[in-house]
């Protein structure tokens, strides 16, 4: 009866035994099989199946290692993902950077090396944007708009952040407005220099013409012999000769580079009576009949004739005398000429 006993116990160890044993291949099956599906699961890029496979193998084996890992690295890689799309770089960076080592034994290694160069990439860029924008803030400093809206044109601002976008468009309000600023200063400064050239333009004019009108023509040349009088006006550049019969009987108005007249010399002064010839700048000749046009060494143009009107009064008693020195003086017309 002892012996039986005793073998009943054999029996019930080697049955338990074999329970154990058949337990624990049970369940390295199973955790294989989710292992397995978990990891095809990644590689098709079915991140949550992944996962819960995972959780599936740590439920039967708390310290699976690649089932930690492949969580670790599904999680960090989503993180991630999400900062980099939110903008916010330095939290995506530190999240990849998570990442165990072991991602690159997976289909998912493309995507988080992608990922961090993207990262890279965007931040190079942040960076370079940031650089950019602190010399546009420099010239500003400097008021050196020009070169600062130069600068403006130049930035990619598509690869920068919301905020730089928004600091790079004030900046482009503030450089336009003073650029707009300055050239209106600019165009007012010209227009008052302008405005000043003229006046002192006009001044030297008027200064130079009442100089000539109060000026003894000791500078014009007269010269007289039996058979002519020879007279040089150095401002006009032109000399003529007058009949020798005209000596005592004649007068040269000058008027400096505008132009002069010839008058006959009257024994009562009538005001305006008594003119034989005009020589005029283009601005007056309208003033002239049966013009004849001279040009000085410079190439200036002058324009000579008679009034338009006849300048004597019909009970002159000089009329006579002047409608022969009135003749005459076309033929004084004649002998203008150029002086050097």
């Amino acid at each position: 009866m002892k012996k039986k006993v005793i073998a009943i116990g054999i029996s019930a160890v080697v049955l338990s035994g074999a329970s154990v044993v058949g337990y624990a291949k049970n369940k390295e099956h199973n955790i294989n099989k989710e292992l397995y599906s978990g990891i095809e699961a990644l590689n098709t890029e079915d991140y949550e199946k992944s996962k819960n496979d995972m959780e599936k193998v740590l439920k039967l084996d708390s310290n699976n290692k690649e089932a930690k890992n492949i969580i670790d690295i599904i999680n960090s890689y989503e993180a991630s993902k999400k900062y980099f799309e939110e903008g916010n770089l330095n939290a995506a960076e530190e999240e990849i950077n998570k990442i165990p080592s072991e991602y690159s034994k997976y289909n998912i290694k493309d995507k988080v090396d992608n990922l961090k160069e993207d990262i890279k990439i965007k931040k190079d860029n942040i960076n370079k944007i940031n650089e950019e924008l602190n010399l546009i803030s420099s010239l500003i400093d400097k008021k050196e708009f020009k070169k600062a809206s130069e600068e403006i044109g130049k930035v990619e601002i598509k690869n920068g952040t919301k905020e730089q976008e928004e600091k790079l468009e004030g900046y482009k309000n503030t450089v336009n407005e003073e650029i707009k600023k300055t050239e209106l200063e600019e165009k007012k400064k010209k227009e008052e220099e302008a405005k000043k050239k003229e006046e002192e333009r006009k001044a030297a004019e008027k200064k130079e013409q009442e100089s000539n009108s109060n000026k003894v023509p000791t500078q014009n040349k007269t010269e007289v012999n039996s058979n002519s009088i020879y007279y040089e006006n150095k401002d006009l550049g032109l000399s003529m000769t007058f009949p020798a019969s005209w000596k005592g009987r004649y007068k040269i108005i000058p008027n400096g580079k505008e132009g002069m007249t010839v008058m006959m010399k009257l024994k009562q002064d009538s005001g305006g009576e008594g003119v034989l010839f005009h020589i005029l700048r283009e601005d007056y000749y309208n003033i002239l009949d049966s013009v004849r046009i001279i040009q000085n060494k410079n190439g200036v143009k002058y324009y000579a004739g008679s009034q338009t009107d006849f300048p004597m009064s019909g009970n002159n008693p000089q009329l006579q005398e002047y409608r022969v020195m009135l003749r005459e003086a076309y033929n004084v017309l004649n002998t203008i000429k150029q002086i050097n």
